[in-house]
């Protein structure tokens, strides 16, 4: 339009609006991890997000993202449901080669002079594999002083899912939600996740053995102990 006469003045008239505020959820970052070494189970995704419980759409959460637990009969339970060990337990990792350590660390105390009062004929037959099958049977002993415990547990899982929608992990993109839960190839990492106490005593055979032989650190027998990462693979 054309310019026109005016009265010029000085001022302005300021105005403002503002949207209410928009929450940034709360997340935590996923790890960086090397799980060349660590105890790998296979998980079924369906169970992993059945532990997360139902979702709430107007807290963006999940019932059970506080946090999830992992007993021994729930881990036993998916690994049978894979179909045993071989395909629930992909390896055992730095534990592999911890049973026949100790087997020849035992058989050395035997040949250290005091193999004459050792019973050890049934010892140096027993098997020091240690794999998937021999796991899965340790974590199913029932009954005994070595059953199997579990205080396995991951926290604050929403968050934690947020970090992965908001980095993309696992294929996931601008469309995911943490609603989707868990997805195929997505790892759950816990250092030290995995405890394996071996042990063997020396034990009295019907009141003649030579309860001070020279040659034995350790009268009552030997024990030890052995730390592995853990990794729940989701598939």
């Amino acid at each position: 339009m054309p310019n026109e006469l005016v009265f010029a003045g000085e001022g302005q008239l300021a105005m403002a609006h503002k949207y209410d505020d928009i929450a940034i959820r709360e997340q935590s970052s996923l790890t960086s991890a090397d799980l060349a070494d660590a105890v790998v189970i296979n998980m079924q995704k369906a169970t992993m997000n059945a532990k997360l419980g139902s979702f709430d759409n107007a807290t963006d959460s999940h019932a059970n993202s506080a946090a999830v637990s992992f007993s021994v009969a729930e881990l036993v339970a998916d690994i049978e449901a894979q179909g045993g060990a071989a395909s629930g337990i992909a390896q055992v990792g730095a534990l592999s080669s911890k049973l026949a350590t100790f087997k020849q660390n035992v058989k050395d105390v035997f040949t250290a002079g005091s193999e004459t009062i050792f019973a050890d004929e049934a010892f140096n037959d027993l098997s020091d594999t240690f794999g998937a099958a021999e796991m899965l049977a340790l974590m199913k002993l029932s009954g005994s002083a070595q059953d199997a415990s579990s205080s396995l547990a991951l926290k604050n899982v929403d968050k934690l899912l947020r970090d992965a929608v908001d980095q993309g992990q696992n294929g996931r993109s601008n469309a995911s939600e943490v609603s989707d839960g868990f997805k195929a190839d997505d790892k759950v990492y816990f250092v030290n996740g995995v405890k394996l106490d071996i042990s063997v005593a020396f034990v009295d055979n019907g009141g003649q053995r030579d309860l001070s032989p020279a040659n034995i650190t350790n009268q009552s027998g030997m024990t030890t102990s052995h730390l592995a990462n853990l990794v729940l693979h989701i598939k």
